[in-house]
């Protein structure tokens, strides 16, 4: 295990982010005036791998994107960051959004369109599950299909990784539905909103 002592592999979805500023979140059916825009690369997995790799991890980011020109822009930006990203790319399907709303207290509402990476399939995964099985902590949230989180945790778990679930989005999600998720978990991150 010492081998992979500083090894971190996240699964996790690529969104390109575009966030608006504004005095206060608009009411259904109002429109109010921004006073900044910023394009940006995220998803929760994305910035974790970026941050883990800034901690002075050896970050691999496991995601199925498209084949869009966002796309090329991300890979640059793992690559400077070190972050190693055998990424499944879809010819046929979008990358995802983000779609960010923030007030002047700093309170946000989020609409998230997870592209490709929702289709992101349990057989995909599997091709790269070595990603998963060599790491010493594996990091996932629920931004991806819940069946497809299952499945990565079941493949840490098998390989003696420790686990990490950041629960959100929760996107709704009966609590039931996370039982074999958080059966697998080993440190588990929640917000309070």
């Amino acid at each position: 295990m010492s081998d992979r002592k500083h090894k971190v592999a996240v699964l996790g979805i690529l969104a390109i982010d575009l966030t608006f500023r504004t005095d206060r979140i608009p009411t259904v059916d109002e429109t109010v005036k921004g006073h900044g825009f910023l394009p940006s690369w995220g998803g929760k997995g994305s910035n974790q791998a970026i941050a883990a790799a800034r901690s002075g991890a050896d970050v691999t980011f496991i995601s199925k994107v498209g084949a869009d020109a966002y796309v090329d822009v991300a890979i640059e930006i793992w690559q400077a960051e070190g972050i190693n990203a055998p990424i499944i790319r879809s010819q046929n399907e979008q990358t995802g959004f983000a779609f960010i709303n923030v007030d002047q207290s700093g309170d946000n509402t989020i609409i998230i369109s997870p592209g490709v990476a929702e289709n992101f399939t349990c057989a995909e995964l599997d091709g790269l599950a070595s990603n998963i099985s060599e790491a010493c902590v594996f990091l996932i949230q629920l931004e991806l299909p819940l069946g497809l989180v299952e499945r990565g945790l079941e493949i840490a778990t098998r390989g003696e990784v420790t686990t990490i679930l950041n629960a959100t989005p929760t996107l709704n999600r009966d609590p039931k539905d996370l039982q074999e998720s958080l059966s697998l978990t080993d440190y588990l991150i929640v917000t309070t909103k």
